[in-house]
């Protein structure tokens, strides 16, 4: 069993063994899955998840790496998807919801400009921003000084 580590959040640079659980997280593995792969306790993990603004902002921006393409791959089905809502507009039902459902998920539904796509929901990739906030409900929110440690964890 692996042994135990406490978070290091006075660390700006990510060791190997932190960028590989980063990897494996944003590919969909568990904690203990993550961990058992590259040697950690789940405890571990979890810390470096829930209180290293340095592993969680590389993790976002793994994410947001990830989304973009999704988001690319979408954007390229636009054309085909206006092209059925135009024919469907002419010849009545069928496709055209998936049309639309294409639609939305492009953005193009979106009216404020502040929303963007690629990076909806997914969090600040900046460790500043990090310690500086919590995120809630699909925004970040600033927590009040008074909240945060010296290195940026909230304290309980």
């Amino acid at each position: 069993m692996a042994k135990a580590t406490k978070p290091d959040t006075t660390r700006h640079e990510l060791t190997v063994v932190q960028l590989n659980a980063v990897d494996l997280l944003v590919v969909g593995k568990t904690d203990q899955e993550a961990a058992a792969a590259v040697g950690v306790s789940r405890q571990t993990v979890c810390g470096w998840r829930n209180t290293n603004p340095y592993f969680r902002a590389a993790l976002n921006r793994r994410r947001q790496d990830l989304w973009g393409v999704a988001v690319d791959q979408l954007r390229a089905l636009l054309p085909r998807a206006v092209a059925v809502l135009a024919q469907e507009l002419e010849c009545g039902p069928g496709s055209a919801r998936v049309a639309v459902d294409i639609l939305r998920l492009a953005g193009l539904d979106r009216t404020r400009a502040d929303e963007k796509l690629d990076t909806l929901l997914i969090g600040p990739t900046d460790p500043a921003a990090i310690i500086g906030g919590v995120w809630r409900k699909g925004k970040y929110c600033t927590l009040r000084a008074s909240r945060l440690s010296v290195r940026g964890n909230v304290q309980r």
